[in-house]
């Protein structure tokens, strides 16, 4: 796992929104950036274990997700509806900046 911090710091990504579900047993997470001078949204999601994370298999920021600020609030309206479905009841009761909740 490269470090998460480096990857942000690297290309300026700010810190946008995000949801987590789980236990200290099962997780599921997502995670969204903006970068300025990209012009774009960058998010990455996932389920697992307590013996894995995030981030564990990003190596650069090819690894993420991107697209427009649209595109970043179906990623979370979709990963919300999904892991809904996967017995993480609690997310229903999520809030997010991108989805006005």
């Amino acid at each position: 796992m490269y470090n998460r911090n480096e990857i942000i710091e690297e290309n300026n990504l700010t810190y946008v929104d995000g949801i987590s579900a789980g236990d200290a047993y099962n997780w599921a997470e997502i995670e969204v950036y903006y970068s300025k001078e990209k012009r774009r949204y960058f998010w990455l999601s996932g389920t697992g274990c307590s013996c894995s994370s995030l981030w564990e298999e990003v190596r650069s920021i090819e690894d993420l997700c991107n697209g427009s600020r649209k595109n970043a609030a179906d990623a979370l309206r979709a990963f919300v509806a999904d892991n809904k479905e996967n017995g993480y009841g609690d997310i229903s009761f999520a809030t997010s900046k991108l989805l006005g909740n």
